[in-house]
């Protein structure tokens, strides 16, 4: 087909891949049918701006960038996936170190107090780890969720991860997602 598609894996390669390939079928093509390699964020811009890919999947910072720097976007995901970042620990890690868990959750509990406390000093904190003016921040804050709870709807993304890791070939049996959360 001739077109190169650099694949920039963010946090879970599983909804990358399940982005890609939803917005692929929305053309009625596959993976197959494009140059696909799998690369960093900043390797999959940084090939966008030299010119040696066609399309980027990028997300964050650099999708932000790559939109002031006049790119076009394809598309934003939005009604193809439900991106969800969760931190999952094993069993057997969880009943050994439940202190541990706790002290994390409560982290995580004064962290999200702080962000919605000090929403201002939060986004420049963040702007400048991000090398951001703060307005690009404050854009991208609103398209994310940072609460704790795992609703039915999250639960219900998980599953369609869960069942295209298994139709990929990603995963070899079935998996209740469900069956994830103590």
């Amino acid at each position: 087909m001739g077109i190169s598609l650099e694949y920039a894996e963010i946090n879970s390669g599983a909804d990358q891949a399940q982005a890609l390939a939803s917005y692929l079928a929305t053309g009625g093509l596959t993976v197959d049918d494009v140059d696909y390699v799998n690369m960093s964020i900043a390797d999959a811009k940084a090939a966008l701006d030299g010119g040696s890919v066609d399309a980027a999947f990028i997300a964050g910072a650099a999708a932000y960038q790559a939109k002031q720097q006049g790119y076009h976007m394809a598309a934003d995901g939005e009604g193809l996936i439900k991106a969800i970042i969760a931190v999952a620990v094993r069993e057997d890690f969880y009943e050994k170190n439940r202190d541990v868990i706790g002290r994390f959750v409560e982290a995580q509990k004064r962290v999200g107090a702080f962000m919605k406390d000090n929403q201002d000093e939060d986004l420049q904190i963040v702007a400048e780890e991000l090398d951001l003016d703060e307005e690009a921040v404050r854009e991208m804050y609103a398209c994310y969720d940072f609460s704790m709870d795992v609703t039915d709807e999250d639960k219900k993304g998980f599953q369609k991860t869960a069942d295209f890791m298994l139709e990929s070939g990603m995963i070899e049996e079935e998996l209740n997602v469900n069956s994830l959360f103590l």
